[in-house]
């Protein structure tokens, strides 16, 4: 009797996280905030981006305002490329948010409470 044995052939799997990545910003001045739309601008700059989720503004984080970019990537590297990508096509795109300067974008380190 011979038994029908399906072929499988996988040449490589790329696995991906979701990576929260903040994307740090410095002011034109002193004291001044991103636009209120700022974030949507971000997110409507980034809907088509590979692996991009959501992004959030937070205007008032000091020393710099900070874009946090949620992002679908196969390795940590390859998020925080994406999410500065991402704000540079934004200021690009939008003049509004062209005198804000990228500082870095980076995956936060957060401190856990596990409460051991």
């Amino acid at each position: 009797m011979l038994a029908f044995v399906p072929y499988l052939c996988v040449t490589s799997i790329t696995r991906v996280s979701m990576y929260l990545v903040h994307v740090h910003l410095r002011s034109p001045e002193c004291g001044r905030l991103l636009p209120p739309e700022a974030e949507e601008l971000v997110t409507a700059s980034a809907a088509d981006t590979d692996g991009f989720e959501l992004a959030v503004v937070h205007p008032r984080e000091q020393p710099h305002p900070v874009v946090g970019v949620y992002m679908q990537a196969s390795s940590l590297a390859a998020a925080e490329e994406g999410a500065a990508a991402i704000w540079l096509a934004a200021a690009a795109a939008h003049p509004q948010l062209r005198p804000w300067e990228l500082v870095r974008a980076e995956i936060p380190l957060l401190p856990l409470d596990v409460g051991w």
